[in-house]
C-alpha cells in the first residue's frame, strides 16, 4: 500500500529534478504500489570492460546509444540512449529496454542510474519536531533491553573510550555551522556548508531535507564526543537526493584529501532487479576494499518492508535498522530482514538542529510552520546509523584497534545478546 507521506516526496523530488528522473514502477503512485527506485530515464551504465558488448546490444535494439566521455567514476561508462518506441508505449520505458538488453547478454550488466536520496525511504521517518524550549540537550541515555551490552569502560562502549583519534565521514547534506557552534557535543565538526539552511527568501528558512547532516553529525559526537566529524554535501538539499556517480565522484574526493577511519552513508534505495550500484561496485572493487582498517555503514532505510536497500544490503557495508524507543523492539518504518545487520536506536531522538523555520511537505501536516532554536526530535535509520559509527569510533580509541576490527568486535557482541524478535541490538 502506498505511503501518502511518501508520495509527497516523491512529487518533491520529481518536480525539483524537473523531468530529469522518473519513478519505477511506472504506477507507483496507484493505491495498491509503491516506489521502488528512481533512475535517469535516459542514461545506461556498465563496467567499463563490459561497454563494448553493451553499447553494441543497445545499438542492435534501436536505443540509438551515445558513449558519454565525461563520467566522473573511473571504471564505468554511461550511455545516453533514445527509449524505442515499444517502450515507451508500454511504459516499461528504460526498465524494459534494460531487460531486453541484459537478457540478450544472459547476465544484467546493464543498469540504470540510480537517484539515491536521504534514508532509503525518501524522507527521514518523520519530518523534524519541535522540542521544549526547556530542552538543551541532546538524547544522550537509552533503554537497555536486558541482553544488551552493559556498557562498562572494559568493553569499549563507556565515556572513558569517546572517540579519540579516530575519524567518522558522513556523506550527507554537509553542516550548519552555526548550530555546530551552538553546542558543545557538536563544536569542532566540520563539513561542507548546508545550502538548506538560511537560503530561502526569509534569513530563517530550513528547506526540505536542510539540517539533516547536522544532525547526523550530533549523534555520532553524543557516542564518541573526541572523534573528528566531517559532513560532506553530496545529498541535494531541497530533494535530499543526488545520482549516485555524483556521489561517487564526492567520495573519492574526499578520499583523495583524508581516508576516514569511518564511513558513514546516511542514503539508501531499492534497485534494478536487486542488483545494487554499479558505481558503487566499481568504488568498493577499486579502492574501499584496500583501505584496511575502514568501517563501513550505511541506514536500511523507512519502507517498513524486507526489500534489500543499497547500499547497506552489501555485504562489505554494516546495514543499520531503527528501534523503537523502548529498545527492545524493531522501529514500525524501519526496513527489516537478513541483510539488516543490526538495530540501534532510531526513534525520536533529540539532537542538534538549525534555528529557523521549516514548512512541512507531507500529510497530515503539510503546510504547518515549524520553529526550531537549535535542536529538534527526529526518528529514522539514518540517525541510528552515526550512534553504531559513534560506538565504532568510541570502541576503537578505548581498545587501540582499527575502526574495522572495533565494528566486527562490536557486532559479534550483538549477536550473542541478540534481541528476540529483533535480532542484534546495539544501544550506546
Amino acid at each position: 500500500m502506498a505511503d501518502p507521506r511518501e508520495n509527497d516526496q516523491v512529487e518533491l523530488i520529481l518536480a525539483a529534478f524537473e523531468g530529469d528522473v522518473v519513478a519505477h514502477p511506472p504506477n507507483w503512485r496507484d493505491p495498491d504500489q509503491t516506489l521502488a527506485y528512481l533512475y535517469r530515464p535516459d542514461t545506461v551504465m556498465a563496467r567499463a570492460e563490459d561497454a563494448g558488448v553493451v553499447g553494441e546490444s543497445l545499438s542492435a535494439l534501436d536505443a540509438e546509444p551515445r558513449r558519454l566521455d565525461d563520467s566522473p567514476v573511473s571504471g564505468v561508462v554511461a550511455f545516453r540512449i533514445t527509449v524505442p518506441d515499444r517502450h515507451r508505449e508500454n511504459r516499461r520505458g528504460l526498465v524494459g529496454l534494460l531487460d531486453e538488453v541484459n537478457d540478450r547478454l544472459g547476465r544484467p550488466i546493464a543498469r540504470p542510474e540510480h537517484l539515491l536520496y536521504v534514508c532509503g525511504h525518501p524522507c527521514p521517518a518523520t519530518e523534524p519536531e519541535e522540542v521544549h524550549t526547556d530542552v538543551v540537550t541532546p538524547t544522550v541515555r537509552f533503554t537497555r533491553p536486558p541482553t544488551a551490552c552493559c556498557g562498562s569502560a572494559t568493553c569499549g562502549c563507556g565515556p572513558a573510550a569517546a572517540g579519540w583519534g579516530m575519524s567518522i565521514l558522513a556523506v550527507d547534506t554537509g553542516i550548519d555551522r552555526q548550530t555546530v557552534e551552538q553546542w558543545p557535543w557538536t563544536h569542532g565538526v566540520e563539513g561542507d556548508p548546508d545550502p538548506g539552511v538560511r537560503t530561502g527568501p526569509q534569513a530563517d528558512e530550513i528547506l526540505p531535507y536542510g539540517g539533516h547532516g547536522t544532525f547526523v553529525a550530533g549523534c555520532a559526537r553524543v557516542v564518541a564526543p573526541r572523534a573528528d566529524v566531517f559532513v560532506s554535501d553530496a545529498l541535494v538539499v531541497a530533494t535530499g537526493a543526488a545520482y549516485e556517480r555524483d556521489i561517487v565522484a564526492q567520495i573519492e574526493a574526499r578520499l583523495d584529501q583524508q581516508v576516514p577511519d569511518v564511513l558513514v552513508y546516511t542514503f539508501a534505495t531499492n534497485t534494478y532487479g536487486d542488483q545494487g550500484l554499479v558505481s558503487f561496485d566499481v568504488l568498493y572493487e577499486q579502492r574501499l576494499r584496500h583501505l584496511k582498517g575502514l568501517a563501513m555503514l550505511a541506514p536500511a532505510g523507512n519502507d517498513g518492508w524486507s526489500y534489500p536497500m543499497y547500499p547497506a544490503a552489501y555485504d562489505w557495508v554494516t546495514g543499520v535498522g531503527a528501534l523503537e524507543p523502548d529498545c527492545a523492539s524493531i522501529a514500525s518504518y524501519s526496513n527489516h530482514g537478513p541483510w539488516v545487520d543490526v538495530y540501534a536506536p532510531g526513534t525520536d531522538l533529540v539532537n542538534a538542529f538549525s534555528t529557523g523555520r521549516f514548512t512541512c511537505v507531507e500529510d497530515p501536516f503539510k503546510g504547518d510552520r515549524r520553529s526550531f532554536t537549535g535542536l529538534a526530535r527526529w526518528s529514522g535509520t539514518s540517525f541510528a546509523t552515526p550512534l553504531v559509527a559513534g560506538m565504532v569510533a568510541a570502541r576503537a580509541s578505548g581498545c587501540q584497534i582499527s575502526a574495522a576490527t572495533a565494528l566486527k568486535h562490536l557486532l559479534v557482541e550483538a549477536r550473542l545478546v541478540r534481541v528476540p524478535g529483533v535480532g542484534p541490538v546495539l544501544v550506546p
